[in-house]
């Protein structure tokens, strides 16, 4: 009877946790530092738009068993958020956007390497499992050697300045002393003088690419792609490989 007490006592400890995330780099996060053995589910499915995303009864019903939920502060956890706790009153809640600066109230904290270093700590220290320790040095250390190439690449750059439809790289931009510029200005697409300033910007400033993403519409990048003959680079912010993307970016300047 002792040791089927103590062989249950061990079983509960390894019982993996069930996480949701509201977005899918958020799960690449989690999966680094809690392992394979944790099972992770996501509110927003690739190619959905976070700002206005509705989660389907399919999601509900995972949060409804959720041991932990991880927001990160994107637009539709404002209307949800609150939802999900009353779903799940025992379910904690990390905000792994907290403690991070944010510019102008952009809510893409996570495609900065540097704020990946603040949520990685974050979710280590959720998870209350020393064990785990060196799952998040191993990540720290390829965020630093990411850290790093991205610096080499961009110190060989004349140009400094790129333009994007959705202004998701705000964090990217300041952390390696670059301008981002954004064709949507609030939410909305510009009308014809709004385009023509912009394109008569990215010619001055001898832009060679325009970054668009799945989740919006390209119908103004397409425009400003043909009239100026520059490249266009297709990039979700909502990718999990967040290094390579940002790599893929700097390359591009």
């Amino acid at each position: 009877m002792k040791y089927i007490i103590i062989l249950i006592s061990f079983l509960s400890l390894v019982v993996a946790k069930n996480i949701v995330v509201s977005i899918l780099p958020e799960k690449g996060i989690v999966k680094k530092i809690a392992g394979e053995e944790d099972l992770v589910k996501v509110v927003v499915p690739r190619g959905s738009e976070p700002h206005t995303f509705e989660p389907k009864p399919s999601i509900m019903r995972e949060i409804s068993k959720a041991d932990i939920y991880y927001s990160i502060g994107v637009e539709f956890e404002k209307s949800w958020l609150n939802k999900f706790q009353t779903q799940n009153p025992n379910m904690k809640v990390v905000h792994l956007d907290e403690n991070i600066t944010k510019i102008n109230q952009n809510p893409h904290v996570w495609l900065s390497l540097k704020n990946l270093q603040t949520i990685a700590k974050k979710v280590y220290k959720s998870l209350n499992n020393k064990s785990l320790k060196k799952n998040l040095d191993l990540y720290e250390n390829k965020l630093k050697t990411c850290d790093e190439d991205i610096q080499r690449i961009v110190k060989e750059k004349q140009n400094r300045t790129f333009l994007t439809f959705h202004p998701a790289f705000t964090y990217f931009a300041r952390d390696y002393n670059l301008t981002q510029i954004a064709v949507e200005k609030d939410g909305k697409e510009p009308g014809l003088k709004g385009l023509l300033s912009l394109m008569k910007e990215a010619k001055q400033k001898g832009i060679k690419t325009i970054i668009t993403s799945p989740e919006f519409s390209d119908k103004s990048a397409k425009i400003i792609s043909n009239e100026l003959n520059i490249k266009v680079l297709k990039i979700s912010p909502l990718d999990v490989d967040i290094c390579h993307n940002l790599k893929k970016i700097a390359k591009s300047l």
